[in-house]
């Protein structure tokens, strides 16, 4: 998170502002990229825009991929995540339960491999 996202700027892979912001030398990430620039990125495939809603997905895909990395953590799995944007504005991520042979595979070679659905809405 603080390697990737902290003081960078979140943009869809169209944007046109990518290219100048590095030229400059500023940090970018980059939403649904095809071809990611670094594992980073490959979190945000299929999230075509850093809306508030892609951004919890972001950060559940990251939180269910750092579990599994996790050897004390056996059986841990994300619930919910909740971004609150503004008073107005927020998003929950909540991961469906998948069975375990898919669960324990989640995002280890890649998270575009995710055959777990989940449901974004805003509460």
């Amino acid at each position: 998170m603080n390697e990737h996202l902290d003081h960078a700027t979140m943009l869809g892979v169209r944007d046109r502002l990518i290219a100048p912001l590095v030229a400059e030398g500023n940090r970018v990430f980059r939403f649904g990229a095809e071809q990611p620039a670094d594992h980073a990125e490959e979190f945000g495939y299929g999230l075509p825009w850093p809306t508030v809603e892609a951004v919890a997905v972001l950060l559940g895909r990251v939180a269910e991929s750092t579990l599994i990395g996790l050897a004390r953590a056996d059986g841990a799995r994300v619930e919910r995540v909740l971004v609150r944007e503004t008073q107005l504005n927020t998003a929950v991520y909540e991961p469906r339960l998948c069975d375990e042979h898919h669960h324990v595979g989640l995002f280890e070679a890649s998270p575009r491999l995710s055959s777990c659905p989940s449901i974004v809405r805003a509460p």
